[in-house]
């Protein structure tokens, strides 16, 4: 295939340039566009043609001076002329302007891989910043100036979001070294058009053809308001006052694109410019200006009301504005980095905070539809002209700490004054008045040096977590971990022993008695590893030995699954003692092969982390309590469902690295609950099923910490606790599951809850958090408890220590710049770590306890003389009568010893407890007898001849609960509680479905036709 050149045959018998001691090649271009819309421009800005073989392009891979792709170039190059390079890959209208067309590693670059050009062994242009930053993705650079410099400046370019690919076309092969527009025009020049007219009441100007982008060249004239020459690459002009049309939907002001680097504020100009709608940005592309002098009149802000939407500003688009008084607006996201813009930036919403929409209802349910449309709208960010932010700067907020001119979630910013702009599909306000810390109130969320209980007279404590991966994998000597030693948290030793130090301090202050920890590194639990290091500081900072913690080790010290973190538990020897031996519960695998459009086959495997299931005795109430601490699938990896989203006719674009290309299928929609949500649901089955089939091992008491990654009213939480199988939409598990190596799925849809009781929502209701994800608030932290637990739980918080506060202030000094740290437990972490509080009566005497068990016992035999026969199995009642004349016997021996107190107590005990379940023992053969009787009434619904017919939805409920009873009666491993349990729920699910029925119509009509 032929490319057209930019020199001609005439330029080539020209004598060529090869021994410039500085050569006149540059980079003119740079466009990083989407997929593999790539491109370079060179231009010859000297008087000689160039011998280009001379010359190399490098691209050095993510911003490594150690690696690189080179790209030697050929052949003449002309005086003025472009030089073009395109990615073979990229779109014909930028292929069209190539002089090479190519798929080198070198043209498929990305944003955060500078471009350098060599002449020879020196460097004598570059675009891009080294270390990894993103400085390019989805850009266009112009270059400004007319000379190569061998460090990147952003002053030297033009910066423009990657458009279409026409629209990057249309500058490519033609550098223009003429950027700076002149003043062609005077104070006097031609009749400006109003800026309000210019903007419309519309979306767009009426200046711009239906279909088009572009309008006509006008003349405009009002007073710079704010001048962004760096990342906007423009200005903002208004209207004088006595200009305004009247019209609350038409805006006096207007961004003016084009460099006028000698306006000022306050001065007055007259434009002439081209009408543009830019990705729905009104502006004016300029051709000319002329300064008119400073005017008397200083443009003052618009107030806006506390009822404006933040994303409904058109009318107010390019004007300055004021938020304060009942309209102050609240930070809910802190100044961090958005994975969209590629910039650090903070937003703000109005009288609250966001909250997560599944955090508050079930996914897909309309409220929460109705939410997430909601937050949409209800917020705004916070933008700036800085093309290259500083680290750990904010540029309208100088004096920003961790000590006293910090931002919290929840702040209100009592005022902020800026020009309205609109930019990756959502307004913006860009600052004309420098923030300072009084500009912040914190009542809302206020810093605490500790968490505060309501209820502190619980007699245990126990806490919850999520430590942001402790690794001690800097300290010389540690241990290896499960994953070949990968690395996921700090990489310096002074950056961990700031993290150790700010852990140890919060953990300190909590006082809690149990510990449960997520993403602590797994390499074991000797000397040299993660969890011995954080309890031998913790250790260290008490004051008191009775305060020590200690560990919950494996039986061989060894690692807790394979992946690189894990999960933990510390404890009091003080407080409780362990009751057998910890359980390390696998968690099941996912194995999928997907055919990708290519028809090639991708086989893929999903793992989860393990849970740690440990039973405590509590010293001074002699009570036992089971803990399990979780880890569940993050939401950021996707799984087999999260792939099948993206299938068409059973393929699917996947790159390289099993990644996704393009945008889900058609029909998807966003159950907003991310990736592996199903998967996170097998993992709540497989945790719940195990806890409730071993009733003989772990106690009454049951307590389910730590991170589920999923909010409170997301799927898994509600397998967990209570949902009923009877919604409208039914929770699934997740496909091609295996547990331990063996085929594993119970069931696909989740027939019912496991009857968990989520504490925060008990307590607190739905509107609490332990985590912040793109300005949004919810709990991935939770604390569910069985139900004889849930009653002697006084109260639980999660103590804010963490998601409110700005990640800048974390550990790790690698975004943070010359920000100082603080050692204080603020950012000690991403999640916030939440303390409950139990209460456990005291243990009494033998005798005492006797006593009271007694006279329980007595109340429980009237219970059973009054009862209708047959509700208590006889042999039941028997044990308790025995067992309370034995006891009897003991209370009136002076001369008792305590052993056989004990023992009369652990008898009362025990034939009460048989009475706690008041129904007739079921073997096997009654569930089956019973499971055919609700086979049979389900096989009349494929009947259309009955007069009755049973809506799907509750076809498809009972359909599920007789597949679960299925798996009671083929298992070996189920207690005859659970058969008996599965029974009596089966009998009055078939009372159930038979009142689900309704009127077959079409019977109808056929007998009376």
């Amino acid at each position: 295939m032929c490319y057209k050149t930019a020199f001609s045959l005439t330029a080539l018998a020209l004598a060529t340039h090869t021994a410039a001691a500085t050569p006149s090649l540059f980079i003119s271009e740079y466009i990083e566009g989407k997929g593999f819309n790539k491109a370079i421009e060179l231009f010859n800005g000297g008087k000689d043609t160039l011998d280009l073989s001379q010359f190399t392009l490098k691209k050095y891979i993510n911003g490594k001076t150690t690696s690189s792709h080179n790209f030697p170039l050929s052949g003449q190059l002309a005086p003025g002329k472009t030089f073009v390079l395109v990615h073979q890959q990229a779109e014909k209208v930028l292929t069209d302007k190539a002089n090479v067309v190519n798929k080198h590693n070198f043209l498929n670059f990305n944003g955060d891989d500078p471009i350098a050009l060599y002449y020879q062994d020196t460097r004598i242009d570059l675009v891009g910043e080294f270390g990894g930053q993103s400085f390019g993705k989805d850009q266009q650079f112009i270059r400004l100036t007319s000379q190569a410099s061998s460090t990147y400046s952003t002053s030297d370019w033009q910066t423009i979001s990657a458009r279409s690919a026409q629209e990057m076309a249309s500058s490519l092969g033609n550098h223009n070294t003429d950027s700076q527009p002149k003043p062609q025009i005077s104070c006097t020049t031609g009749t400006p058009l109003l800026i309000s007219e210019v903007q419309g009441s519309g979306n767009k100007s009426p200046l711009v053809p239906e279909g088009k982008y572009e309008g006509p060249e006008i003349i405009v004239e009002g007073i710079v308001t704010q001048t962004t020459p760096n990342r906007f690459k423009g200005f903002f002009i208004q209207e004088e006052s006595w200009d305004h049309d009247g019209n609350p939907m038409t805006s006096e002001g207007i961004f003016v694109f084009g460099q006028a680097p000698d306006l000022t504020v306050g001065e007055k100009v007259r434009i002439k410019g081209k009408v543009k709608e830019y990705y729905n940005q009104t502006q004016l592309n300029l051709v000319a200006y002329s300064k008119c002098g400073i005017q008397q009149e200083v443009i003052q802000p618009l107030q806006l009301s506390a009822d404006t939407p933040l994303q409904a500003l058109e009318p107010y688009e390019g004007m300055l504005v004021n938020w304060s008084g009942n309209a102050a607006l609240k930070v809910t996201k802190n100044f961090s980095f958005n994975y969209t813009s590629f910039r650090n930036e903070m937003v703000l919403s109005k009288d609250q905070p966001l909250f997560k929409p599944t955090q508050l209802y079930p996914a897909l349910s309309e409220e929460a539809q109705a939410l997430a449309s909601s937050n949409k709208q209800q917020r705004i960010t916070i933008e700036t002209d800085v093309s290259k932010q500083t680290n750990g700067v904010i540029s309208y907020f100088p004096d920003f700490g961790p000590f006293q001119n910090y931002i919290r979630i929840g702040d209100t910013l009592q005022s902020i004054t800026g020009v309205i702009q609109y930019s990756y599909g959502r307004y913006g306000v860009i600052p004309t008045v420098t923030l300072n810390g009084s500009d912040f109130d914190h009542q809302a969320f206020p810093r605490t040096d500790a968490p505060q209980l309501t209820h502190d007279e619980g007699s245990l404590k126990v806490a919850s977590f999520n430590v942001l991966n402790y690794f001690n994998r800097t300290v010389p000597g540690a241990a290896d971990n499960a994953a070949n030693n990968a690395n996921r948290g700090a990489t310096k030793l002074n950056d961990f022993y700031l993290q150790r130090t700010k852990i140890v301090n919060a953990i300190t202050r909590m006082d809690a008695d149990i510990i449960g920890l997520m993403e602590i590194e797994n390499n074991g639990f000797g000397e040299s590893s993660a969890i011995y290091d954080l309890v031998n500081a913790l250790n260290a900072q008490q004051t008191d030995k009775d305060s020590y913690y200690q560990f919950v080790s494996t039986s061989n010290d060894g690692f807790i699954g394979s992946d690189a973190i894990t999960v933990g538990l510390l404890y009091r020897p003080s407080k409780v003692s362990l009751q057998d031996q910890p359980t390390i519960l696998p968690m099941p695998e996912q194995h999928f092969t997907l055919t990708t459009t290519e028809n090639k086959q991708k086989t893929i495997t999903k793992q989860q982390r393990h849970s740690l299931i440990q039973s405590f005795k509590h010293l001074t109430s002699g009570e036992k309590l089971t803990i399990a601490v979780s880890h569940f699938k993050s939401k950021g990896s996707m799984c087999f469902e999260d792939y099948q989203e993206y299938a068409v006719d059973g393929k699917v674009a996947l790159d390289s690295r099993n990644k996704v290309k393009g945008k889900p299928a058609p029909g998807y929609v966003d159950d907003l609950q991310g990736s592996c949500n199903e998967f996170r649901v097998s993992a709540a089955v497989q945790l719940a099923q195990h806890l409730q089939s071993k009733p003989q091992q772990y106690s009454n008491n049951i307590l389910l910490i730590g991170d589920f990654n999923a909010y409170a009213q997301e799927d898994p939480i509600r397998v967990l606790t209570d949902y009923t199988g009877k919604e409208q939409r039914l929770i699934q598990t997740a496909e091609h599951t295996t547990l331990e190596g063996k085929p594993w799925r119970p069931f696909a849809t989740v027939p019912t809850g496991f009857g968990f009781v989520d504490l925060t929502r008990v307590h607190h209701g739905l509107k609490t958090f332990s985590y912040s994800f793109d300005g949004e608030l919810g709990s991935l932290d939770h604390a569910l408890t069985s139900t004889a637990l849930a009653e002697k739980v006084k109260d639980i918080t999660h103590w804010h220590i963490n998601s409110l506060e700005n990640s800048l202030f974390e550990y790790s000094k690698k975004y943070s710049g010359q920000l100082p740290k603080s050692e204080d437990h603020f950012s000690a972490s991403d999640h916030d770590p939440f303390l409950l509080s139990i209460s456990f009566t005291e243990k009494k005497t033998t005798k005492e306890a006797l006593n009271q068990l007694i006279s329980t016992a007595w109340t429980q035999y009237k219970k059973i003389v009054h009862a209708p026969l047959g509700t208590y199995p006889i042999h039941t009642q028997m044990k308790l009568v025995q067992a309370l004349f034995f006891a009897l016997e003991v209370q009136n021996n002076p001369l008792a010893s305590d052993q056989r107190i004990q023992y009369a107590i652990n008898r009362l005990q025990h034939a009460l407890s048989a009475l706690e379940q008041p129904m007739m023992a079921v073997n096997k053969a009654g569930l089956s007898a019973v499971v055919q009787v609700a086979e049979s009434l389900l096989r009349q619904t494929n009947d259309s001849y009955h007069i009755w017919y049973y809506p799907k939805a509750a076809t498809q409920h009972m359909k599920a609960f007789i597949d679960y009873a299925k798996t009671i009666l083929a298992s070996d491993q189920v207690s005859q509680r659970q058969v008996n349990r599965t029974t009596f729920k089966l009998l009055q699910e078939i009372t159930w479905f038979s009142s689900q029925r309704r009127l077959n119509l079409n019977f109808s009509y056929f007998i009376f036709r």
